[in-house]
């Protein structure tokens, strides 16, 4: 049976007050108490395109002199347009003159082709100027700085402030068993590409049609716990928005052995082959009584899987081996009674035979044939 868990970030939030889109934990309607050999799986996201093109740790502007080193963060959050995100750092860049005498005027001239030209201004000719490694990206600078004061830069690509957005989240939940991830380990769901593209404000939804199972390193849990991180382990900066993960779970060694019993990814040839030999002769006894015997085999085959997978769930809870696989063996005796009496009663399909028209021959043509001489004879 199949069976799915929707998690919005908003959820519990009398428990959780302090859950946010990208860090959130959710109690759960019922405790949740599995036995066996269990595994979870990520099979559709919805997220906000509400991701800060500017993020607080990665907005610094510093200026460093002969006589003092300042620095300064670029308002985070996002923008509209490349204007505005320009006049946004160039903002940050005059509140130097309060203490340091930069001229207020905009270091920034945005060209045709969107590439920039970059102009710091200070009365000390020894000024340089550093940029955060986002914003140097976002900027289409040649690298970080030092850029020198008064002296005019031209950038070296278009300006791109989409490229403060990451360009995937890696998803994790606390109830996994943690995977290798590189260098590390960590109890990852799922790893999911963003449109940097998409329009502020939008939702985007995520549907991934081949799940990737993961061991649950807990069957005993009534909350769970989600956290979205960019590539360098850091939350991703959405500005608002719910996010709404859809999980699914599976009992892998049930669905193991269910699979051995007469289908799934395994070969599973015929378990009766006509041939030469005593078939030739009572090929209509065996034509008969086959469809019987491999009904038969196939709902033994079943209960035996059935019961096996049952066995083994019980013995990985810490049950003992002999008594489960007494009392399951009971169960599948008794079912295949079941099956076996209502196949009697009549119930299920029949498989009825066809009967062949009689060849018939005309009393002329058997006359003629009985007093025909061969030509040998002749």
């Amino acid at each position: 049976m199949d069976f799915y868990m929707f998690l919005p970030s908003n959820a519990s939030p009398k428990v959780y007050p302090d859950n946010t889109t990208c860090h959130f934990k959710t109690e759960l309607a019922q405790r949740m108490e599995l036995h066996g050999h269990w595994q979870a799986a990520l099979i559709e996201l919805h997220y906000p395109n509400t991701i800060a093109h500017i993020v607080q740790g990665d907005n610094d502007i510093t200026l460093v002199s002969d006589s003092y080193i300042d620095t300064v963060s670029a308002r985070p959050g996002s923008f509209s347009s490349t204007k505005d995100f320009l006049i946004g750092i160039g903002d940050a860049l005059k509140s130097f003159g309060n203490n340091n005498n930069v001229v207020d005027t905009q270091p920034f001239t945005l060209l045709p082709d969107q590439r920039i030209k970059f102009m710091p201004f200070d009365v000390d000719e020894k000024t340089k100027v550093h940029f955060s490694p986002r914003l140097a990206l976002q900027l289409g600078l040649a690298h970080t700085g030092p850029y020198p004061a008064n002296e005019e830069i031209l950038g070296v690509k278009p300006v791109d402030i989409s490229l403060g957005i990451p360009s995937q989240m890696f998803i994790y939940m606390d109830v996994l068993e943690e995977q290798i991830i590189s260098h590390t380990r960590a109890p990852l769901l799922r790893t999911v590409p963003v449109d940097t593209k998409a329009q502020y404000g939008s939702m985007t939804v995520v549907h991934f049609d081949h799940p990737i199972y993961f061991d649950l390193r807990t069957k005993s849990f009534d909350t769970l716990e989600i956290y979205i991180k960019d590539h360098a382990g850091r939350n991703v900066p959405f500005d608002f928005g719910t996010s709404t993960f859809t999980m699914t779970r599976q009992d892998h060694i049930t669905e193991f052995y269910l699979r051995q019993a007469g289908g799934g990814q395994y070969y599973a040839g015929s378990s009766y082959q006509k041939g030469h030999g005593i078939g030739s002769w009572l090929g209509g006894l065996f034509r008969t009584v086959l469809p019987l015997l491999k009904s038969g085999a196939t709902a033994v085959g079943r209960e035996a899987a059935r019961a096996g997978a049952h066995v083994l769930a019980d013995v990985a809870s810490g049950d003992n081996f002999a008594d489960s696989a007494k009392r399951h063996a009971g169960e599948a005796v008794q079912n295949l009674k079941r099956k076996a009496a209502s196949a009697m009663n009549g119930s299920g399909r029949s498989i009825k035979r066809k009967r062949l028209a009689p060849i018939r021959h005309t009393v002329a043509k058997a006359r003629s044939r009985r007093s025909s001489t061969p030509d040998y004879l002749t």
